[in-house]
């Protein structure tokens, strides 16, 4: 039976970590690792938890080869170019902001 789950969170955050055979194409984890986002999840456990839910993923659709991806929900706001998780950090905080 399909249940409703009711959660804290305030958003969702969706980021690539999406590694590619092909390395003559564009992919995230050049820009932000599996460790990285290992540390990211640590930061926001300590920080934003529950309001904010970090979720890993594969590839969203806007490759950038200047940096990674991520997507933020319920805003639908996509960001890319991102090097390093400061970066993450900051647009976490800049969207908790826009939500209050």
């Amino acid at each position: 039976m399909v249940e409703k789950l009711k959660r804290g969170n305030k958003i969702h955050i969706f980021v690539c970590v999406n590694q590619r055979e092909d390395t003559s194409k564009s992919f995230c984890s050049k820009h932000i690792s599996q460790e990285q986002y290992s540390e990211l999840k640590m930061w926001n456990r300590t920080n934003h938890f529950p309001k904010v839910l970090l979720t890993k993923t594969g590839c969203l659709g806007v490759c950038n080869p200047g940096g990674g991806v991520v997507a933020v929900y319920p805003s639908g706001n996509f960001y890319k170019g991102i090097e390093n998780i400061d970066e993450i950090k900051k647009i976490i905080e800049d969207e908790l902001k826009d939500i209050k």
